[in-house]
């Protein structure tokens, strides 16, 4: 499923029991009913986040009921997490810490965002401003500190970011350049540097555009202003983001030749250079850098419209090149990676018929499969 298609919300109709305090609005996750219900059919995952080697959270969807699973012991056995009532998409996920995580979600008719103080034994959940209609993606730099992007509902396709300094019981609307159309990554180096991709405006919806179609946007305040970058020719759509230091950063995205590329930037996210053009039928889906040197790119291989396998890219320098390691299934399709050290990562993703994780200890070389519930 590629990103596009996850963020495509469709927000329902249904009441939530509101706690108001004095930061705003927070359904507390363990006085409400929960979707902790034996799977209605096999989870489809979506995201992970790996706050160390042996805790990480991974986001589902079984039919239309969303799933959180956790894990803290590298995935030798993953835990259901139960899902606050109400909420009905889970998009983006950041866990600054193995006890706190945030999930950027839609809830009964606008978005929300999911927190966990107790590594997800309790999910409450904090609303967004008004007007904010999709939260897209979201990254925490800390446990208080965090960044959501998506779009507004002001009656045109915009863009739209708004951060929290209290551990998300309140956010602030912050201003983005104006152009902007859909923002669906963000990755917050420090608790000021952030960049954030998507698609810059294209008039009534529209997706292709003739120039300068992929939105990069960056800040070195905390989001008080944000400036607009430019990206490399070509670039139509920025997918994935990843800021492991405050001067690099890497994302992933599509061509107008409908190929993907990884783009990168090594001088705060000021100017952004192509590294690789993988063959037009890959499909690039998600990027994690545990450091500036150490990244992983998630690699959907589209043999036919029917027949799709699943490799990932490594680099070990800043800016590539990049070296292409198998997957041990023929049809794994992967949408999603976290590292948690130079060599340690979790990958998540789709077969057909079922999710599945992988874990390698050795950067990608071998990948051993773990078991969900």
């Amino acid at each position: 499923m590629s990103l596009l298609k996850r963020h495509r919300l469709a927000y329902m109709a249904a009441a939530a029991v509101l706690v108001t305090t004095g930061m705003g609005s927070v359904a507390l996750a363990g006085q409400l009913p929960t979707t902790h219900l034996p799977h209605s059919s096999a989870p489809k995952l979506s995201a992970i986040s790996c706050s160390s080697a042996s805790v990480c959270e991974l986001l589902a969807i079984a039919g239309s009921k969303p799933e959180i699973f956790g894990t803290v012991n590298g995935g030798t056995t993953w835990k259901i997490q139960s899902v606050p009532m109400g909420i009905f998409t889970l998009n983006g996920i950041s866990c600054p810490s193995v006890t706190r995580c945030f999930v950027a979600a839609a809830g009964a008719s606008a978005p929300d965002v999911l927190a966990t103080t107790n590594g997800g034994k309790i999910w409450a959940i904090h609303h967004l401003p008004a007007k904010m209609y999709g939260a897209f993606g979201i990254s925490c730099h800390s446990n208080t500190t965090c960044e959501v992007v998506g779009d507004s509902d002001s009656g045109s396709v915009v863009g739209y970011a708004v951060g929290t300094t209290t551990g998300g019981t309140s956010w602030k609307v912050q201003a983005v350049p104006s152009g902007q159309e859909k923002l669906y990554a963000v990755s917050c180096a420090s608790a000021t540097v952030c960049a954030a991709t998507g698609l810059n405006e294209a008039g009534k919806g529209k997706v292709r555009h003739a120039s300068s179609p992929t939105a990069i946007i960056t800040t070195t305040n905390g989001g008080a202003s944000w400036t607009s970058r430019t990206p490399p020719a070509g670039v139509i759509f920025g997918s994935s983001l990843v800021c492991p230091t405050p001067s690099v950063c890497e994302g992933v995205g599509e061509l107008q030749t409908m190929a993907t590329e990884v783009i990168g930037s090594s001088n705060e996210g000021a100017t952004w250079k192509a590294q690789t053009s993988p063959s037009t039928k890959d499909v690039l889906e998600g990027v994690s850098c545990k450091v500036s040197a150490s990244c992983m790119v998630a690699v959907q291989v589209r043999k036919s419209p029917t027949s799709i396998s699943g490799e990932v890219l490594v680099s070990t320098k800043v800016g590539g090149p990049w070296t292409t390691r198998l997957l041990p299934s023929t049809d794994h399709a992967p949408v999603a990676v976290s590292c948690a050290s130079t060599v340690i990562c979790e990958l998540a993703g789709n077969d057909s018929s079922v999710g599945f994780v992988l874990r390698t200890l050795n950067g990608g070389k071998t990948w051993k499969a773990q078991r969900l519930p």
